[in-house]
């Protein structure tokens, strides 16, 4: 991801994969300008994460008290900015009525915030994961969108979110353990994460343990 691309602001996607929470802070300490949209589950971990978004002047949403978030996050864009969100809180999701997608084997309404917001904005699109190794050994890896579609044949999905979302499904294939929602999605519990690595994974032929390209 290089500087030249903020003319348009940059919307760096993740999941709640690997290390996650290291996303914003190194890349505000490479120089980039931050925002990220977050929903805290206490108070006290609020605090303590504006607390710390403060040091490296990373702004934070707060998905539930800021009036429309939506105008938010299209205004950080606006303003240069690289703004950092998830693609996997289902359900936070402003699902479409008429396209639908499936997810881990699960068929949803598509979501259409991300699609709004960089249809708004013409915002480059990023994808990226920290891969968490140990307590002490981490890798960021991002993909462009360009990247993105050449993994699925140059072809591209329906839309952007649905495509961001279908590449950190073959990482949850490849990777399960890196992925911490499994307990907020009953209706996927039918799933080991065996059967997934075991069986899932081996059919993502481009996704192989030293992949994507590290910041």
């Amino acid at each position: 991801m290089k500087r030249c691309l903020l003319h348009l602001g940059v919307i760096v996607i993740t999941g709640h994969y690997g290390a996650i929470e290291y996303i914003p802070t190194l890349l505000a300490v490479n120089g980039f300008d931050i925002s990220m949209i977050a929903k805290f589950k206490t108070e006290q971990l609020k605090k303590k994460v504006f607390s710390q978004a403060e040091k490296y002047r990373i702004r934070m949403i707060d998905a539930e008290n800021t009036g429309n978030v939506l105008n938010t996050a299209i205004k950080q864009l606006k303003e240069n900015r690289v703004l950092v969100t998830q693609c996997d809180e289902i359900e936070e999701w402003r699902p479409s009525k008429k396209e639908n997608t499936s997810f881990l084997g699960h068929m949803t309404g598509l979501d259409r915030t991300i699609n709004i917001i960089q249809r708004r904005t013409g915002a480059e699109v990023i994808f990226g994961v920290i891969y968490r190794f140990s307590l002490s050994e981490y890798r960021l890896i991002v993909h462009s969108y360009e990247d993105i579609l050449k993994m699925f044949g140059g072809i591209p999905l329906s839309t952007v979110g649905e495509t961001v979302l279908k590449l950190l499904e073959q990482y949850i294939y490849r990777y399960p353990e890196q992925w911490y929602q499994w307990k907020k999605y009953p209706e996927l519990s039918n799933y080991s994460l065996i059967d997934i690595k075991t069986e899932k994974a081996m059919s993502s032929p481009f996704l192989q343990p030293a992949f994507g390209k590290i910041l």
